[in-house]
């Protein structure tokens, strides 16, 4: 018997908190939209519609109920809490393969807990680099007794942005060698900035013209309007995926009164400086110009050397005139890499008053070296010589359910740290990747020291802020070089020291933190910048795992671990055979048509490999998905499935889509010859590329031929898969067009024509070098003799006709099944359709080339034919072909039989 077992992602329920708290329930939609956050066009992950997401507005001790609905296409999606302790749902944290699974496409999952803390907090995508894509939004929860006294408040959610997509900066950064994805073209606040023009302009700011905004620009910066003598909280948190950041208020003070939600001693600053993952509430008091005026607010990069403009916005007092230019230029960020004046900053915070010191001593200390490797030629980020690997099933089900033992990291003591030079590239700079997960009983004090390091080569250190889900803690100390044991030590801060969740490691220095192990559940921490995270720059935290294991945790955190197991196939007589193949399913770069773009690949080969297999023979391929936050799945086409439904792969139809991470087994026979191939099934995977032939053959061939060839037919977009189905569900709806090349077997050419040198469309002529993966997969036959092409169309749009100059083609199979034999010049063939064709050579003398090609039938071609060539032996590699290919019949079918 077959047995499916599913989980899907549905609702997490938790105890209702107490009724005299209020509760703040909403629904949201996580989809993707088109925006223009810097004046230019691009792919924002929006929430209900809106970029940056919806402002969460709570009362400490408030019940928050968030159902989630996943309107991506093809991407799981978790949402992150930060700055939320989560005490007694560690569930509801929203960290990927940490906390919980992925919601799938589709899906609702309701995060349920209660928000303890007064603060100023955010909240971001935790799975890939959706962060970077803009899923983010502001969580402000006020205190029932606020102390602090102000007239207004004003919220600034400070981002960066790339005009990259944030799956092709993943690819990037996984790419062997690493691709940097470079400065982010723009800074953010509140999701609006510019990256073509400045609002400083008349000042030659930077060389760029004055923007010139129109009504409901997206990119139109939000202005802070202010009466004078009064006094405004500024709630400022950075959500950036890379920069470091600095703010200014042109002629104003700024006075810092809150950091990650914890109140500190109030302190007097110019500027403040801010790194991802860190939330601040500053007081600024407005003065009485006369006349009335506008001032300047700055955002520019610090910790980096910046390559990415200041983002401005307008501090404007009432009755100041609304398009009169500011006087003065904007505030200069200090510059990038005076590390003094960061270092001074961080060390004016102390706690308020009334808050607790840290306990005087600590129960355990874990040493964190961060270091830069290679693993397998891939630079990544390790800690402790070891690249986080965050797996498929949570760390919380996997403890609570008791599915296998973790491999628990145990601390490696102070010599980590005194037996590595850290102002030199590492001696041996190769690093293993794992789970990097350490185990803590509960009730233990745990000093965590960080300690940066030099990068992998030449010279250089960056700035790490490291974030922790589940606590706060307290910031004893920063120091310089390496951390001492005995000395630095003994200079911590026991005092007043600051509680955060987010901490500063400094260029090739050390930060000490102290915190207690009061929460059980499983806790990310990690540098909160995108890239670092991604390339594993983090560890987990396990915290009272006995507790875990008790714990009444949904099993829809178990959501992503989908097993299907069927039964043996029987063979009769043992005649059948079985193939059996191991893929992995992945993003990679590759030119298909001498343009790079992003592919689908299978085993790094695409198309996918061939399968080629007998009628009657079981199939077994085990597919892992590799892609980062998108699920995928894989249709067999023209198999029939016979007594394996569950098989055909069609998401949503026949089986959930496999997660991330995971590896599912496809398993089925092929009970009938002919010519198939396979695709992705799931949003529009296919357009990007997962497709490949599937030949079965007869065992009792019937026909007669010498030889044959596979011809796998596509057609092309530089427009991603991801931005097609986007424009294609947008309202109006924005058609994609034309594709821009037509592929036989992944292979066309985009600028340049094989038959330029008859100035065939006007391209020019291609000259391919080495191994291009754009240059044709040419046909080498022999006189006399005949071929079996097997015909495939696998297009996303096009109809198409192939033609070979000057032979016949006598069409024997369709879809799998033989037809009464007859003899055409040139076929039709429609996306899905297979045929067998058989091709008589003859004997040419001398011996030449011939044009295959194929070009675009049914609708109004605006792509060039795709054209490969039919080579016999010994006729000449260099020469050109004498005759232009034939031309692809009318666009009308009906005029061509």
């Amino acid at each position: 018997m077959s047995v499916v077992v599913w989980w899907l992602v549905t609702v997490v329920m938790v105890a209702v908190h107490s009724a005299s708290a209020g509760v703040v329930e909403l629904n949201w939609e996580v989809e993707y939209k088109l925006r223009w956050p810097d004046c230019k066009e691009g792919i924002v992950i929006a929430i209900n519609g809106e970029f940056p997401g919806p402002t969460i507005d709570a009362t400490a001790g408030d019940t928050f109920i968030i159902h989630v609905t996943n309107k991506l296409s093809t991407e799981g999606v978790v949402i992150h809490w930060h700055g939320i302790r989560q005490n007694g749902t560690p569930w509801a944290d929203g960290a990927a393969g940490v906390t919980q699974c992925p919601i799938n496409p589709g899906e609702t999952f309701t995060y349920n807990f209660i928000v303890d803390k007064a603060g100023t907090h955010f909240y971001h995508g935790h799975y890939g680099m959706q962060r970077s894509a803009g899923l983010y939004g502001m969580m402000i929860v006020r205190s029932p007794k606020e102390t602090l006294q102000y007239d207004g408040e004003f919220n600034l959610l400070l981002s960066d942005w790339w005009h990259q997509g944030s799956h092709a900066q993943e690819l990037y950064l996984s790419s062997r060698p690493m691709r940097w994805i470079g400065e982010p073209q723009s800074l953010l606040i509140n999701g609006r900035g510019q990256f073509n023009c400045s609002l400083a302009a008349y000042f030659n700011e930077g060389g760029l013209k004055e923007c010139k905004f129109k009504d409901n620009d997206d990119c139109a910066p939000t202005i802070l309007r202010v009466e004078p003598l009064k006094v405004y909280r500024l709630r400022i948190a950075s959500t950036t995926a890379l920069a470091s950041l600095n703010l200014a208020v042109e002629g104003h003070n700024l006075e810092v009164v809150e950091a990650d939600g914890n109140y500190v001693a109030p302190f007097t600053v110019n500027d403040i400086d801010i790194y991802s993952g860190e939330t601040y509430s500053v007081l600024l008091r407005t003065h009485n110009p006369t006349p009335s005026r506008k001032y300047w607010i700055s955002v520019g990069v610090r910790g980096r050397k910046p390559n990415t403009t200041q983002a401005l916005t307008l501090l404007h007092y009432a009755d100041a005139p609304e398009y009169e230019h500011l006087p003065y230029p904007p505030p200069v960020t200090p510059r990038w890499d005076d590390y003094d004046r960061s270092k001074t900053f961080s060390k004016k915070i102390f706690a308020a008053k009334g808050y607790p010191p840290p306990p005087e001593k600590s129960d355990e200390q874990l040493f964190l070296l961060n270091t830069q490797n290679l693993m397998d030629k891939y630079t990544k980020w390790a800690i402790n010589n070891v690249s986080l690997s965050v797996p498929a099933t949570p760390y919380i089900g996997t403890i609570r359910y008791g599915l296998k033992t973790l491999n628990y990291q145990k601390p490696p003591g102070k010599k980590i740290v005194e037996d590595y030079d850290i102002t030199k590239p590492p001696v041996n700079p190769n690093t293993t990747k794992g789970s990097g997960i350490y185990n803590f009983q509960l009730g233990r004090v745990v000093d965590v020291i960080l300690q940066n390091s030099n990068v992998l080569n030449g010279r250089g250190s960056e700035i790490h802020p490291w974030h922790l889900h589940g606590h706060d803690f307290w910031v004893l100390g920063y120091g310089e070089g390496k951390f001492q044991p005995g000395v630095d030590d003994k200079r911590y801060n026991l005092t007043n020291a600051p509680l955060r969740n987010t901490v500063a490691l400094y260029p090739y220095g050390w930060t000490a933190l102290r915190f207690v192990t009061d929460n059980p559940g499983v806790w990310f921490f990690h540098c909160h910048i995108e890239p670092h995270l991604h390339m594993g720059m983090g560890v987990v935290f396990a915290e009272g795992v006995d507790q875990i294991a008790k714990m009444n945790i949904p099993n829809e955190v178990l959501g992503c671990v989908t097993a299907v197991m069927v039964a043996a196939h029987s063979a009769s007589a043992g005649s059948a055979g079985v193939v059996e193949s191991y893929w992995e399913v992945e993003n990679q770069f590759r030119s298909p048509d001498c343009t790079e773009g992003v592919v689908i690949a299978i085993n790094g080969a695409f198309p996918g490999p061939t399968i080629y297999a007998n009628a009657g023979d079981t199939v077994i391929i085990h597919v892992k998905n590799k892609l980062s936050t998108e699920n995928v799945v894989i249709h067999w086409h023209g198999i029939r499935q016979n007594g394996t439904p569950w098989s055909d792969g069609a998401a949503g139809v026949t089986q959930c889509p496999i997660n991330p991470g995971e590896t599912f087994t496809y398993k089925f026979t092929v009970d009938k010859a002919g010519t198939h191939f396979y695709h992705g099934h799931y949003g529009m995977q296919r357009s990007a590329g997962l497709y490949g032939m599937m030949v079965v053959r007869s065992p009792k061939e019937t026909l007669q031929y010498d030889g044959e060839f596979n011809l796998l037919l596509s057609d092309w977009w530089h427009l991603s898969s991801t931005l097609q189905e986007l424009s294609l569900s947008s309202k109006p709806m924005r058609w994609i067009g034309e594709p821009q090349s037509l592929l036989i077997n992944g292979r066309g050419q985009f600028d340049c024509s094989q038959a330029g040198y008859f100035n065939e469309g006007g391209l020019k002529e291609c000259n391919f070098t080495k191994d291009d993966p754009c240059a044709p997969t040419t046909l080498r036959v022999e006189p006399n003799k005949v071929y079996r092409l097997r015909i495939a169309s696998t297009t996303s749009l096009a109809s198409l006709n192939l033609a070979v100059e000057g032979h016949q083609l006598e069409v024997v199979e369709a879809d799998g099944n033989y037809v009464a034999p007859f003899t055409v010049d040139d076929i039709d063939i429609y996306s899905g359709e297979t045929y067998s064709v058989l091709l008589r050579t003859h004997n040419p003398s001398p011996p030449r080339k011939y044009w295959i090609s194929v070009g675009v039938r049914g609708r109004k071609p605006n792509t060039p034919q795709a054209l490969t060539v039919l080579h016999y032996a010994g006729a000449s590699e260099s020469e050109r072909l004498p005759f232009p290919p034939r031309e692809t019949p009318s666009i009308h079918p009906n005029s061509h039989t």
